[in-house]
């Protein structure tokens, strides 16, 4: 079952919280395997502004190349991740931005990296009733590792995994990009626990925020295949996510 949910945008850096539906929610999600999207989470024209600057501050810095598990465990980096993917096992092809250090993040664009990610694991620590902090190891021996994603136009995709459900719990992804302007199809997907499919493409946009439980089969089905696929440009769907590994 998909829930939608309409609230107020924050900004970047800002407390997001849904009052006391955040426990609500989260127990629901967990429960039941019920997926959310709240509409409006963070302002739009603050995600367009860091997007930007993001995909200009790396078009200068090489990209990664991922050759095994692991390698990039203690750095913030960016890396065209395309085949089958070393951790998930799946067909994937997508522009990683990586944040593996967030304290460490380059001066240039940290305020506002740092700032969307301490917004988005404080929802998350809401949602889950717990106060894991965004930098440093926590009990359960894993961190947060943040990431924005770009599933560039012309077939950028990720196809169907999973994950344990714990440590992480529940999954939130971040609408990064417009539909109708960045890219037109392409959104996550979930098979509940009933087996049958929830699609939040036509619900999710730019500044929304799908919450899920962390073991639901999910994907990203294919950003508009038919449009050439070119890496160069700032289009196609982006999200950013907080899991935890």
């Amino acid at each position: 079952m998909l829930k939608i949910i309409q609230t107020t945008p924050t900004g970047i850096g800002e407390t997001l919280t849904l009052g006391s539906a955040d426990k609500t929610i989260g127990q629901d999600v967990l429960e039941n395997g019920t997926v959310y999207c709240i509409k409006g989470g963070i302002h739009p024209a603050a995600i367009d502004t860091l997007r930007q600057q993001v995909f200009d501050y790396y078009r200068l810095i090489p990209e990664v190349k991922i050759s095994y598990e692991g390698q990039t465990a203690r750095q913030n980096y960016h890396s065209i991740e395309k085949g089958v993917s070393a951790y998930q096992k799946t067909l994937h092809y997508f522009h990683a931005y990586v944040f593996n250090a967030p304290e460490d993040i380059p001066a240039p664009i940290k305020p506002g990296v740092h700032g969307l990610f301490h917004t988005l694991t404080g929802f998350y620590n809401s949602l889950t009733a717990q106060q894991l902090p965004l930098s440093g190891t926590h009990a359960s021996g894993k961190q947060f590792r943040p990431q924005i994603f770009q599933y560039p136009a012309g077939g950028g995709m990720f196809a169907s995994h999973h994950h344990l459900l714990e440590p992480q719990k529940l999954g939130l992804i971040l609408g990064f990009s417009k539909q109708g302007r960045d890219y037109r199809e392409g959104g996550a997907g979930f098979e509940a626990p009933d087996g049958s499919i929830i699609d939040t493409s036509a619900a999710q946009d730019i500044g929304d925020i799908v919450i899920f439980r962390y073991d639901l089969k999910h994907w990203v089905a294919p950003c508009d295949i038919e449009s050439p696929l070119d890496d160069a440009r700032n289009n196609g769907r982006w999200s950013a996510v907080i899991p935890i590994y």
